[in-house]
């Protein structure tokens, strides 16, 4: 999705304890642009959906966002 004429991605990770467990004990939804910079969004663990709180200013920085840009990306997470 363009924001302010840059192009970025939003995507899921999922990770598991188990490969055969049903669903994932963490989800994290992030960022990335073209370059492959990344900054994490939100977390999902134990059900609920947590905003990222870690440092990751040298990423957004690296992809031309700041912290306040980053709800913009919420409504494109998607949990299982």
């Amino acid at each position: 999705m363009p924001l302010r004429g840059k192009s970025y991605t939003v995507n899921t990770r999922l990770n598991y304890l188990d490969v055969r467990d049903p669903f994932p004990y963490q989800q994290a939804c992030y960022v990335e642009d073209v370059f492959g910079f990344d900054a994490e969004l939100t977390k999902k663990e134990k059900g609920r959906v947590i905003p990222h709180a870690g440092n990751q200013l040298d990423n957004l920085e690296a992809m031309g966002l700041s912290t306040s840009d980053l709800p913009y990306f919420y409504d494109y997470c998607r949990y299982l």
